[in-house]
């Protein structure tokens, strides 16, 4: 009988059977988590509309994941403007919406693992870059596990999902996409997208004026208040969007520079032109920073390169002697980081010398896994505790600061380490490349990341960027891929 059942078991048919039929398995689990969602979520009249969207996204991204890949890229930055228009809507299922990057983030995930669980010969091929980012999870769980003793379950949970979610864009990304030509069709999507969202702006400082953030920055002249208007686009503020806006201005520099294919150089040169423009008019000098000083690394390392465009960088360099001539407030806000006594500065320094060593980093329980998932969790809770423990409630204009804070130095080596590890395996892959427009997306990949690594010590983290820059992560390890497969 023992017998029977082990032939029976192992019968190529049994198995082939339930290779073929797992994916019903997992439709059928999906469907039960729709459900379940649709009942957290939905009030009762709503139920089945909730429950049949959820079907419905779920049946898409698991048998279309490449094309799911795309639209979320697509929708990823705008996903400040979609949170408001489903709260304006206030409909009871609008909640399914507003969270459809986790959604499909989650999903995608999901289906990843089913496929890998489903074929047998799918093998593990790691990178340099995988090691930091599994490091980099491993320390996020310490987080997790200090924020559920001292608030409970739910901050814990939320903080983790922080984390996790920017994360697994990168593993989607390797996951997903395959060749040359995926690398190409994601890279120039972002490009269209990220000039785009960049054009908004400018088209908001040109026609749209009334919808532009005021931001008061100084007088000129004693009782001359000047205030300035600074576009956003689709993004939640100034900064953020400045951010952004100097990540692909580094993308179109390096990349107009590096081509000498006179077309595509010409074409990035004109996408540089106007994303630096609009760059110019954000008044966001921690963003002007970023974005010089990559610039200059990457000429430093580059210098052939660099110089191989020198009509571009007259251009460049007329435009901004114009603007300055022309807008007074841009040459003060630019004199403004040399003055040790200006209010924003003043105001940062402080945060990280006094208000931030003294209140947040000596009260860390252990200087190894930080002090939790605190700040962005349930952050109403927390400041009103803060504030009745006599705590200064200031937010950290630091990444790198915050990470420790929270995460301790297991977290802030994990991350550093990556970041290295990323801008090493951009430098080595461009080395290895044949592939001109490879070539340079590598090179544009690097000033833009090391915009965006030099951009954090002035600014938090924000969902939009630190998912392009996962994603784009995992655009440099396919790259490598393909350098090596022309290598041989």
């Amino acid at each position: 009988m023992a017998k029977l059942m082990n032939s029976f078991i192992s019968s190529k048919k049994i198995n082939s059977f339930i290779k073929n039929n797992i994916k019903y398995v997992f439709f059928l689990v999906l469907i039960y988590m729709s459900y379940r969602m649709g009942m957290d979520v939905a009030a009762k009249k709503y139920f089945g509309i909730v429950v049949l969207i959820l079907i419905g996204f779920w049946l898409f991204v698991f048998l279309n994941k490449k094309s799911a890949v795309y639209i979320l890229i697509v929708l990823i930055p705008f996903s400040y403007v979609i949170k408001i228009l489903m709260t304006t809507i206030g409909i009871p299922f609008a909640g399914i919406f507003g969270a459809y990057k986790d959604l499909m983030i989650i999903m995608l995930m999901f289906t990843i693992m089913a496929r890998i669980a489903i074929e047998s010969s799918h093998t593990f091929k790691a990178s340099k870059l995988h090691w930091p980012i599994i490091m980099f999870l491993l320390a996020s769980l310490f987080p997790f596990l200090t924020t559920l003793i001292s608030y409970g379950m739910l901050d814990a949970i939320l903080g983790l999902r922080r984390t996790i979610i920017y994360v697994l864009m990168f593993f989607i990304v390797i996951n997903v996409l395959k060749d040359r030509e995926d690398v190409i069709k994601f890279s120039n999507t972002m490009f269209v997208i990220g000039f785009l969202l960049c054009l908004g702006g400018l088209l908001q400082l040109l026609f749209f004026r009334g919808t532009l953030l005021r931001t008061s920055i100084a007088a000129l002249s004693p009782g001359i208040g000047i205030t300035a208007l600074r576009p956003y686009s689709v993004f939640h503020g100034p900064p953020e969007f400045a951010t952004f806006t100097a990540y692909f201005s580094g993308f179109f520099l390096a990349m107009s520079f590096y081509f000498k294919n006179i077309k595509w150089s010409r074409i990035f040169s004109v996408l540089l032109l106007i994303t630096f423009l609009v760059l110019l008019f954000s008044f966001t000098r921690s963003a002007w920073g970023a974005f010089v000083l990559s610039c200059m690394i990457w000429g430093l390392l580059k210098p052939k390169i660099a110089f191989r465009r020198v009509g571009l960088i007259v251009i460049i360099g007329i435009v901004i002697a114009s603007i300055f001539i022309f807008n007074p407030l841009i040459l003060y806000r630019f004199s403004q980081i040399f003055d040790p006594e200006e209010g924003s500065r003043k105001h940062r320094s402080l945060d990280w010398r006094e208000r931030y060593a003294v209140t947040k980093i000596k009260d860390i329980p252990s200087i190894l896994f930080g002090q939790g998932y605190v700040y962005g969790v349930r952050s109403s809770i927390m400041l009103e505790r803060d504030k009745a423990e006599g705590k200064d409630v200031q937010y950290i204009h630091n990444f790198y600061l915050q990470l420790y804070w929270e995460m301790g130095l297991f977290g802030l080596i994990s991350f550093t380490w990556l970041l290295a590890a990323y801008l090493a395996l951009l430098l080595k892959t461009e080395r290895l490349l044949k592939d001109e427009y490879l070539k340079g997306i590598a090179n544009g990949m690097f000033v833009a990341t090391l915009t965006y690594i030099i951009s954090l010590f002035f600014n938090p983290l924000t969902f939009t960027m630190t998912s392009i820059f996962f994603a784009f992560a995992g655009v440099a390890v396919l790259m490598q891929r393909i350098a090596i497969s022309e290598q041989n």
